[in-house]
């Protein structure tokens, strides 16, 4: 009985605008890594070596792998960004210990304060918190250990953030940066990553924007030894003991691709910035503005739109998925491993794109009025937390649920 299988590929998609960065293609070099898999999937021998022991090939495969991250250390996470992010909470907090992160951060973030017993200080945000408002609440506090920020987000919006590394080293507060949509970063035709800007740690998600394997990860240091031995310490007791040999070359392949095909990015920017032109002629659909002073990164494509849930089920039925919706924008994924015909079969499905004069229905949460609620309710993707576990819902959270659910907004409740 093989019905995950058989099922996955018997899926009728035509264009992948989401993660994972490969997008199911035969890339170059492709061919030659997946006749080998087999011999690849391997565990930890006297000539495979250890991955929390290295001191082989896997250490020379990390050594690669902080050379291009710039960063001073670098360890592949088999476990997914996650895994990193609650690794390096856990090691720069003590029990009780404050850090500043943003409201609408990931919840693996909080998850990771959990683990640490440690106190968020979260700021509210509309967006991105810019680097002078995260300055001025850890100077409120001096008591903050550390600061966690989003950048990009899930949006590939990202801010300057010098000032905030400055302050941070000027006093003893470690900085750590979510970078999970931003692993091309690394590359030179990119603005600087977070191990350039001089953060202490950065969690990279390699399948989200380049050619690598689902739940292909790493972590960067350019801290101190002792919080690197202390993360490396931590990651051990959260990750796998039996790492996927799989993953760990996957990132390689991904790392190979993408700086021997630097060039395609330009190629890549041509048919986004090609694919913007095009759509300027339909009214219900826009390229979404970018927050005051931040970019975006031009691979991360955001469309706002009258009605995303309404589009997004007309690109289904078109056999083509993005990678999310919100109340008002649709969220692409794009890479190198894209071509002009896929925008050009995206365009083409917008273009016959017809407002539907259907009444849906949709699941409301009026039941939860007044009550605890034993877990956490996530949007996801992408992955935020609405309101913690423990905490009462009430009557203006059920309305924002009902009004997000009536989107088609993905909501995650237990």
């Amino acid at each position: 009985m093989r019905n995950l299988y058989d099922n996955l590929i018997n899926r009728k998609e035509k264009v992948s605008f989401h993660m994972p960065g490969h997008k199911g293609k035969m890339l170059e070099g492709m061919n030659d890594f997946l006749e080998n898999i087999l011999k690849i999937d391997v565990t930890e021998l006297s000539d495979t070596d250890d991955l929390y022991h290295a001191n082989n090939i896997i250490a020379e495969g990390r050594n690669n792998l902080a050379l291009f991250s710039h960063a001073k250390k670098s360890m592949y996470l088999v476990n997914g960004s996650t895994s990193g992010i609650v690794a390096s909470i856990m090691s720069v907090l003590d029990e009780n210990d404050k850090i500043l992160v943003e409201k609408n951060c990931h919840k693996s973030v909080i998850n990771g304060v959990r683990f640490a017993r440690g106190k968020s200080v979260e700021v509210e945000c509309d967006g991105v918190c810019e680097q002078e408002v995260l300055i001025e609440n850890l100077k409120k506090d001096s008591s903050i250990k550390a600061v966690l920020i989003t950048r990009p987000n899930y949006y590939g919006i990202y801010q300057p953030i010098e000032k905030l590394v400055e302050y941070c080293h000027e006093n003893n507060i470690k900085i750590i940066v979510d970078e999970a949509h931003g692993t091309h970063f690394a590359l030179d035709c990119f603005d600087k990553n977070a191990m350039q800007l001089g953060c202490d740690i950065s969690i990279n998600s390699y399948h989200k924007t380049m050619p690598a394997f689902t739940q292909t990860a790493a972590i960067n240091f350019n801290c101190e030894d002792e919080l690197i031995d202390k993360t490396m310490s931590n990651l051990q007791m959260i990750m796998t003991s039996s790492p996927s040999y799989i993953f760990m070359t996957s990132v390689e392949y991904a790392i190979d691709y993408c700086t021997k095909n630097e060039n395609k990015y330009a190629e890549l920017k041509e048919i986004i910035d090609w694919f913007y032109s095009e759509i300027e002629g339909l009214d219900f659909i826009r390229k979404a503005p970018i927050q005051k002073n931040c970019k975006r990164d031009f691979t991360r494509i955001v469309l706002e739109c009258d009605n995303p849930s309404d589009v997004n089920e007309h690109l289904i039925k078109n056999r083509i998925y993005i990678e999310m919706i919100d109340d008002k924008n649709l969220v692409l994924i794009s890479t190198i491993a894209d071509e002009k015909k896929d925008f050009e079969i995206l365009l083409e499905a917008l273009r016959s794109y017809k407002k539907s004069d259907s009444t849906k229905t949709y699941k409301t949460y009026d039941y939860l009025l007044n009550k605890i609620i034993a877990n956490d309710i996530v949007i996801y993707p992408p992955g935020k937390i609405f309101a913690k576990k423990n905490s009462t819902i009430n009557q203006e959270q059920i309305d924002e649920l009902n009004d997000l659910s009536s989107k088609g907004v993905n909501i995650l409740l237990k």
